[in-house]
């Protein structure tokens, strides 16, 4: 039950990001003059979120592979431009929660154990 409880919980955090970034894309937060590469960064980040936010809630594989997907595009846009796009701990910190949880879950439904 908690690692289920912890994934939803995750969840919720991606669904806290993607409604974020639709804010950042109607420009009613941030800058609202976007070059094209920021404004396909944001689309990117809005719809893996959602992805994630709607797969980690219902524990679909396709939701891991969205946290992974995610998690890949984040890492190598902050050691490629580094700076330049602000990737915080947190943030990390999150999507490695949820892979390691989404995997936990898996592995003691594999095992046949129905509690924690």
């Amino acid at each position: 039950m908690f690692l289920l409880l912890l994934l939803k919980l995750f969840a919720v955090c991606y669904l806290i990001g993607a409604i974020l970034h639709v804010l950042d894309v109607l420009g009613l937060r941030g800058p609202a003059i976007m070059n094209l590469h920021q404004r396909s960064w944001l689309w990117f980040l809005l719809i893996t979120e959602a992805l994630s936010a709607i797969g980690l809630w219902f524990v679909k594989v396709w939701g891991l592979l969205a946290v992974l997907a995610l998690t890949a595009a984040q890492l190598t846009v902050f050691l490629a431009w580094g700076q330049e796009h602000s990737l915080h701990t947190a943030v990390v910190v999150l999507d490695l929660a949820s892979i390691a949880t989404y995997f936990l879950f898996q592995m003691r439904d594999s095992l046949g154990s129905g509690t924690d």
